[in-house]
């Protein structure tokens, strides 16, 4: 199921080593961490225009993969992604953003962080991307 409206207040702003003109953030409360090995977030990705896209979003550490599983509006809510599959994460392409995520620390090479703020806390701190 989804998580609860995202806290767009209360986000927590991190970096990526790609170029673009998006900021990223998590909403640090709906981070957590599967018994499934999928670490699950809401991402919101932001443009210079103050236009948001906000995605619920697993990436399963063990399998490199990404899936996105619902999209959110103030107007609808949660939609669920139903055609979602799970993606391979690469260096190049659309899933580059969740391996440098997954990189950055919401990962621990092919296992789960052992504490979901913890992770949040790296990815914000800018954790060696290429580890």
């Amino acid at each position: 199921p989804a998580p609860a409206a995202p806290a767009l207040d209360k986000l927590a702003p991190f970096k990526l080593e790609m170029a673009t003109n998006l900021r990223w953030a998590l909403d640090p409360n709906s981070v957590s961490l599967g018994r499934d090995g999928v670490i699950r977030y809401v991402l919101v990705a932001t443009s210079d225009s103050g236009a948001a896209n906000v995605l619920y979003e697993g990436i399963r550490c063990g399998t490199a993969e990404v899936r996105t599983y619902a999209r959110w509006t103030a107007e609808a809510g949660w939609k669920d992604n139903e055609s979602a599959t799970w993606q391979p994460l690469a260096f190049r392409g659309a899933t580059r953003r969740a391996m440098l995520m997954a990189r950055g620390g919401l990962c621990d090479g092919k296992t789960l962080p052992s504490d979901a703020r913890r992770a949040v806390r790296e990815l914000q701190q800018g954790r060696n991307f290429m580890n």
